[in-house]
């Protein structure tokens, strides 16, 4: 089973709300303005745009002046607030529960085995979910700042990001 391609249209969609805005100054935009920009058909950003809008990542207002925008700082919206927007709360794995267990002698071992299967699924859902959770779009632009950084610069290392953001830190202060 794998996900639709739904999920990282709608990661685009606010990537392409949040750039637009910052970088061109866009207080709104319309549908058929992210549609061109993204090369996506218009009723596709439609119903991306609609479940979005109704997990509160995205505000509508109507207008000439209106459209649409991030209803929250890209440092709050995760990963996986996107994915449940589009996909629901649904499990990653569909495990088959029909096994027929009288065809093995030893039920015991295979009811273990098959409990140690469904466990490690669940472990590796855990994992994917609280990973998606913890990474926030914020989190997809830093990483584009780090590569710039390192092609303007050459390498940096982790520790050469650390101080530097230390060191603008202080500076604020």
């Amino acid at each position: 089973m794998t996900y639709s391609q739904a999920f990282s249209q709608g990661v685009e969609i606010l990537i392409f709300i949040h750039m637009k805005s910052v970088k061109e100054f866009y207080k709104y935009l319309s549908i058929p303005k992210i549609a061109e920009g993204l090369n996506m058909p218009v009723p596709s950003v439609k119903r991306l745009v609609e479940m979005l809008k109704k997990a509160d990542l995205i505000v509508s207002k109507t207008g000439v002046a209106g459209g649409l925008a991030l209803a929250q700082p890209v440092d709050k919206i995760s990963l996986l607030d996107i994915l449940q927007a589009i996909e629901g709360k649904k499990s990653l794995f569909n495990i088959y529960q029909e096994f027929n267990l009288d065809e093995f002698p030893d039920k015991d071992e295979v009811i273990v085995l098959l409990k140690n299967s469904q466990q490690l699924f669940q472990n590796i859902e855990d994992t994917a979910f609280n990973s998606l959770q913890s990474t926030s779009l914020l989190d997809l632009f830093a990483g584009t700042w780090i590569r710039k950084i390192k092609f303007q610069l050459g390498k940096v290392g982790i520790c050469d990001i650390i101080s530097l953001t230390l060191y603008l830190h202080k500076e604020k202060k």
